[in-house]
């Protein structure tokens, strides 16, 4: 499925990104993916891959002024780094993994020494820290362009694969703006990150072809040496395009990364209301013990703050409410009301639990809830924690019990 996300124009230029997508739209249980092509392409780069990752959410876009995307192209790796940013932010591919080629190696190599916090990961394939490009290329692809890309087209896939895919190769690359193209490979040859690539923080999976005469292998093992955690899966008899040589391989890398992952930076939101404080203690004392297992992450909102966007994208939920009249406090209802037909069918067996300072047996309040609940087809993972009086510090360890339970099960994907 094409669909077109206007971007703009705080980036210099309003543009209309276009980028393919799973029919089924976006799936609150899936791990998402964005892909990002190499200079000159566009989006149909990952055809081999758009059928066999189908597991996961994904998003190939072209970059501005390639494919189906308007704007005039970049001449700087940073400047189309922040069209992914921007498109991250705006979209609702939220932490996703990022996945580039060539110029798209580059750019997600960037983003995650930029804007790591916004990422779970990145697979950068056939890249480098340094890019350079031959001059006669640079120049040859202003000058004349075809013999350019019959060059190019020739040398980016191994010898025996030059039969399949070279005359393909160089048609999408001749289907855009040379000068386009142009900027493409200055941004590539630009790009020195030598000093900066060991900053990155978040998993990184390294893919190269064995024969890639393009970004030769020892420029993806420099990236694994430098950057903690990196893998290296080098792909035997491919050239520098991986996806099409040996996409079965490429596929299994990806998908086996991914898996990896787990529930790596599960999230967690923590929704509460307070009237006293003493809820906004327990829902403190949940979000500490979220916290605590490593790789967890914690969005704390009060229940007028929190919306559909945080429902969908967390991996579990904490409920937390005074008991008003033997009944959840307007807040939460209002919460629940809010979202609950807009996420209704994208937050099925969502784990939750539910904690409650209550003057009396708390029990009203908690049958309102786990009725809502079970339209929302939510799953409850854990007996609720219900304050009956004054909030002690047993009840608060325990709410940071609560935390560590919820956390650690949906990092673990039991719940």
């Amino acid at each position: 499925m094409i669909k077109f996300l206007e971007i703009g124009p705080d980036c210099g230029q309003s543009v209309k990104i276009c980028y393919w997508c799973n029919d089924g739209g976006l799936r609150a249980d899936r791990k998402s993916l964005i892909f990002v092509h190499g200079s000159g392409g566009d989006h149909t780069l990952w055809r081999e891959q758009f059928p066999e990752l189908q597991e996961f959410n994904m998003a190939a876009l072209d970059l501005p002024g390639h494919g189906q995307s308007s704007g005039k192209g970049e001449q700087s790796v940073d400047d189309y780094v922040e069209w992914v940013r921007k498109f991250i932010e705006k979209s609702e591919y939220k932490s996703p993994i990022v996945i580039g080629h060539s110029l798209g190696a580059a750019i997600s190599l960037v983003c995650a020494i930029k804007y790591g916090g916004i990422l779970s990961g990145i697979i950068p394939v056939g890249g480098g820290v340094t890019m350079p490009v031959n001059d006669v290329i640079l120049n040859g692809i202003r000058d004349n362009i075809e013999d350019t890309t019959s060059f190019i087209a020739k040398f980016s896939v191994t010898k025996e694969n030059r039969a399949r895919f070279s005359s393909v190769l160089k048609n999408d690359l001749m289907k855009t703006d040379p000068a386009i193209t142009y900027g493409d490979f200055l941004s590539c040859s630009k790009l020195d990150i030598t000093n900066l690539v060991s900053g990155i923080k978040v998993p990184a999976l390294v893919v190269c072809g064995s024969d890639d005469k393009m970004t030769p292998p020892d420029l993806s093992r420099f990236i694994c040496e430098q950057v903690p955690g990196a893998r290296l899966a080098l792909l035997d008899g491919a050239g520098h395009y991986v996806m099409w040589e040996k996409p079965r391989e490429l596929n299994a890398a990806i998908s086996g990364f991914v898996r990896g992952l787990g529930g790596f930076m599960a999230g967690i939101l923590v929704v509460f209301h307070s009237q006293t404080g003493n809820t906004e203690r327990m829902a403190k004392a949940v979000a500490e013990g979220v916290l605590s297992i490593e790789n967890s992450r914690c969005v704390l909102k009060r229940a007028f703050e929190a919306g559909v966007r945080d429902l969908v994208e967390a991996d579990g939920i904490a409920i937390g409410t005074p008991e008003n009249f033997g009944y959840m406090s307007g807040a939460v209802k209002d919460f629940f009301d809010r979202t609950f037909y807009p996420a209704q069918d994208k937050v099925f067996r969502k784990p939750y639990v539910v904690f409650i300072s209550a003057g009396n047996d708390g029990s009203g309040a908690l049958n309102s809830i786990e009725r809502i609940a079970l339209g929302y087809k939510f799953k409850k993972v854990y007996d609720p924690v219900i304050s009956k009086g004054k909030l002690t510090e047993e009840t608060l360890e325990r709410c940071r019990e609560l935390g560590k339970i919820l956390a650690s099960g949906c990092d673990a994907g039991i719940f």
